[in-house]
């Protein structure tokens, strides 16, 4: 229905270069470039229907109780926390990024932002924001013409 740009996919294609540089250099022994210390961020994705904008981010790890969805001045927020394992063995879990993330997302106008719904289900945080019925497709009816008369030939 809509067209969005996607920030989320340059943001996700920036972190990744992020990890793999952070992985070059931690082989060095670099302590600046500790994975540790990479902050996480969801992958956000979009996409639209005919009566709602859909919006699914990326969590594992991700607890509902430590994310928080938001809709203030246009724009919806999602905060929250991907918490370190506390199981006492922290020097195996390298690779993973741990820590507090937020991304916002404008909304269009036209969307029902009192009819916000959120569910988190095996890591997918999936947000259906209603458009309001002003927003909705509507089609528009064809009349026929009057019917055209034949003109005999002489």
């Amino acid at each position: 229905m809509f067209n969005t740009m996607r920030f989320g996919d340059v943001q996700q294609t920036l972190d990744h270069l992020r990890q793999s540089m952070d992985q070059v250099f931690g082989q060095f022994g670099n302590p600046t470039w500790d994975a540790r210390e990479r902050a996480f961020g969801p992958t956000v994705e979009t996409g639209w229907d005919n009566d709602a904008l859909h919006i699914r981010a990326i969590v594992p790890g991700v607890h509902k109780d430590d994310v928080k969805v938001t809709v203030q001045n246009g724009q919806l927020l999602i905060e929250g926390e991907r918490k370190s394992p506390t199981n006492g063995h922290e020097a195996e879990f390298r690779q993973l990024s741990y820590g507090k993330f937020s991304t916002a997302i404008m909304l269009p106008t036209g969307v029902d932002t009192d009819r916000v719904q959120c569910n988190l289900e095996n890591g997918i945080l999936s947000i259906t924001v209603p458009v309001t019925e002003q927003l909705k497709p509507r089609q528009i009816p064809i009349n026929a013409g009057s019917e055209q008369k034949s003109i005999a030939a002489a």
